[in-house]
């Protein structure tokens, strides 16, 4: 049995019709029908046999286009160096350790001033 082919022809096709909501299309049917229940819409659907998609998918014999290069002048900018502090990892364990060192300074040094024993 050929790989497109159902395993199974007891099986029936599916419906040429079939409905769909959307909530655009509930909208628009609430809107008409003046609040009462959205109804869903009907489409209609053809359905074509593997060997009919084979010949509308075909890819046509066309000739690849040439390459053009790039003159040199475009690639004469060098490529920025990014600093240490571009990355957000590196800025927030520089904000930890501030705060962490803000803290010490104050519990070490400010308390003791304040609370004198």
């Amino acid at each position: 049995m050929e790989p497109g082919q159902n395993q199974n022809p007891n099986i029936p096709p599916p419906p040429a019709e079939i409905t769909v909501r959307t909530m655009a299309s509930d909208i628009a049917s609430v809107a008409e029908s003046g609040g009462f229940l959205p109804k869903a819409q009907t489409i209609k659907f053809s359905f074509k046999s593997a060997e009919e998609r084979e010949k509308e998918n075909k890819p046509a014999a066309t000739a690849i286009p040439a390459v053009s290069k790039a003159p040199a002048s475009d690639f004469s900018e060098k490529p920025r160096k990014e600093s240490l502090f571009s990355k957000p990892a590196v800025v927030y364990s520089f904000i930890a350790i501030l705060l962490i060192a803000f803290f010490f300074a104050g519990y070490y040094l400010i308390f003791p001033l304040l609370n004198p024993q």
